[in-house]
């Protein structure tokens, strides 16, 4: 079994998302072929956490 995450209308999310709380990225929806990409998204994770934490 695989969770697969969906949009509120219901449709299937084909790639990662990146949520942004006040203190927080959350990284969601990452199956394992992402990790092919997994520096890729490593640095948007970094480029986000910039902007997000003005570092």
């Amino acid at each position: 079994m695989r969770v697969q995450a969906l949009t509120p209308d219901g449709s299937l999310v084909d790639d990662f998302v990146i949520r942004r709380g006040q203190r927080m990225l959350d990284v969601q929806n990452a199956p394992s072929p992402a990790a092919t990409s997994s520096l890729v998204i490593a640095q948007m994770i970094v480029d986000e956490a910039e902007v997000q934490f003005a570092l």
